[in-house]
């Protein structure tokens, strides 16, 4: 089946957006991000979501509407990209994504990758944090059911 013809089953089969089934057959049901698979399995299928590469309130819409634009993602990249810039002041965006859409989805990468690094070592310090807190729990016995008591925050 063709590139074209698997576009049009997404749309006339499960009505996915042509924006959707465009970003899904080119990154081939996987995110072109992480490269997670989100055909895997039904979570990560409910994880994919379209972003726009260029971030639509930065740029025109003929820019954000550009098929080039539309970019498989799953939930996390998207959702950790947010409205990112990956132009370099001075470029072209309607250039920039017909000629150098890799250079672009490599920035948005690095960006991800840099994110994702900051997010391991908050999560790893707040298992620490609420691991000594389940250790003091399990000594003093659990807390009282309900809201801990404010600290003075």
């Amino acid at each position: 089946m063709s590139d074209t013809d698997a576009i049009r089953e997404l749309q006339s089969r499960l009505n996915f957006p042509c924006s959707t089934a465009t970003a899904f057959v080119r990154g081939r049901g996987r995110c072109e991000y992480c490269g997670q698979d989100l055909l895997r399995d039904r979570q990560s299928y409910a994880s994919l979501e379209l972003d726009h590469l260029l971030a639509k309130e930065r740029c025109d819409t003929a820019v954000s509407e550009h098929p080039a634009n539309w970019v498989l993602s799953c939930r996390c990249c998207n959702s950790t990209k947010g409205e990112h810039d990956v132009l370099v002041p001075g470029e072209d965006a309607t250039e920039m994504l017909s000629s150098h859409r890799s250079t672009l989805i490599g920035r948005a990468r690095k960006f991800i990758r840099l994110k994702m690094q900051d997010y391991d070592r908050q999560w790893r310090l707040a298992n620490e944090i609420l691991e000594a807190t389940w250790w003091s729990w399990c000594s003093e016995g659990l807390p009282q059911q309900g809201a801990p008591a404010d600290p003075d925050c």
